[in-house]
């Protein structure tokens, strides 16, 4: 299984962005010749995303105008460790980090 998972948005919570992975994804695959694409379902994983600007402030959620399912070009759900649940922090809350995935900015924040 992959690391990072593509984010979609699904729902603003708590001045958070919870994004979820995109439930289908296409393998390429040639048959006789022809490039066919297949459909192959996941399950769906859900992460909390919480953008901030060159200052390291947290952007409001609402100003970013998002549309449900809208694909999130550069942010990805990480797999590597789940948050821990609220009530129990010995329990997974079943959410997961999602982030920037690319060059890092931070010495020029």
């Amino acid at each position: 299984m992959s690391k990072e998972l593509t984010a979609v948005f699904h729902s603003i919570s708590n001045k958070s962005i919870i994004v979820k992975s995109i439930p289908t994804k296409y393998i390429k695959v040639e048959i006789n010749g022809v490039e066919t694409f297949n459909r192959v379902a996941q399950p769906t994983t859900y992460g909390v995303w919480c953008p901030s600007n060159s200052e390291g402030n947290r952007i409001d959620p609402t100003s970013l105008n998002l549309q449900q399912d809208q694909e999130l070009p550069g942010i990805v759900i990480s797999l590597s460790s789940p948050i821990p649940s609220k009530d129990n922090p010995k329990e997974d809350s079943g959410l997961f980090w999602a982030g920037a995935s690319g060059e890092d900015h931070s010495d020029k924040m």
